[in-house]
């Protein structure tokens, strides 16, 4: 049993399909460079970018549970950015399952630009949050060929009308398990949608016009001279995750704390779990 368990690995995480992962935990020479790190195995890292010269750059400050999150905007309205992010595979193709989000803060709509406060956009989807006289949230699947939700054809994919919450941090989670699609409100289901029929086929984002467009984060992409939804406010932990979604009790244990974007909904490799019957079976021979 000993020889077993010697030569047994230390259990890692399968692979649980996160794409991209930003802590905004970087290092001050991450910081000097303007890189922000992917955690996930994806290498998926960002820039921090000013929507205009002379506007400045987001800033990290303290988050909701005393580690740190990214600052974007100036919160009043006046200053525009975001971090840019290369299109790759792993993030154009989501597949049939999918999870993204994470904790935002909205600390103003009121400025040019603002009103719809993007977490995540590319050209295949995007995720906002509204904290304004329509506090609804969104979800735009743009390669969808017409939209279940609202009025045909439309793009807009309204959520939950989760009510005043500006200057408060909010976690928010949006999954798609190959059937049902559902948000996820500070670990708390706030809106479900059976006739969702996202496929993300990539075909918005390998289009001529976006093909070389990059994910934004704290903006709405555009590829026009200037871009919209900028986010007033911070951004903690924004997580994708492709070929996977997260249930019930995977949202809520990022939301509390007990598990991160890398860890959450993870079993042990399969030759972990061979060594680790092969333990078991030894034990039972040994008191049998």
């Amino acid at each position: 049993m000993l020889a077993v368990l010697s030569i047994a690995p230390v259990v890692q995480a399968a692979d649980n399909g996160l794409v991209l992962w930003f802590n905004y935990e970087e290092n001050p020479t991450q910081q000097t460079a303007g890189v922000v790190q992917d955690q996930s195995s994806q290498a998926n890292n960002g820039t921090v970018e000013e929507g205009w010269a002379g506007y400045g750059l987001p800033t990290y400050e303290g988050s909701h549970d005393g580690s740190r999150a990214m600052l974007f905007g100036g919160g009043n309205g006046s200053t525009w950015n975001n971090v840019a992010v290369p299109k790759s595979t792993s993030l154009a193709n989501l597949g049939t399952k999918f999870s993204m989000g994470g904790w935002i803060r909205v600390d103003d709509v009121g400025g040019w630009g603002a009103t719809y406060p993007k977490m995540i956009s590319t050209p295949n989807y995007e995720l906002t949050m509204h904290a304004g006289t329509d506090p609804a949230s969104y979800f735009w699947p743009y390669a969808q060929e017409a939209n279940p939700w609202g009025t045909p054809g439309s793009w807009d994919m309204s959520m939950a009308n989760s009510g005043p919450y500006e200057h408060t941090w909010m976690h928010m989670i949006v999954t798609y398990d190959g059937t049902t699609f559902t948000q996820y409100i500070n670990g708390a289901s706030a809106f479900t949608a059976t006739d969702f029929a996202h496929q993300f086929d990539n075909s918005t984002w390998d289009g001529e016009f976006w093909a070389t467009s990059p994910l934004k984060i704290g903006a709405q992409l555009s590829a026009y001279a200037t871009d919209n939804g900028w986010l007033n406010g911070a951004l903690d932990d924004t997580a994708i995750w492709g070929n996977a979604y997260l249930d019930a009790a995977g949202v809520a244990a990022l939301y509390n704390g007990t598990a991160t974007p890398l860890t959450v909904g993870t079993i042990p490799e399969p030759a972990t779990m061979l060594l680790i019957g092969l333990g078991f079976a030894l034990i039972r021979r040994k008191q049998a």
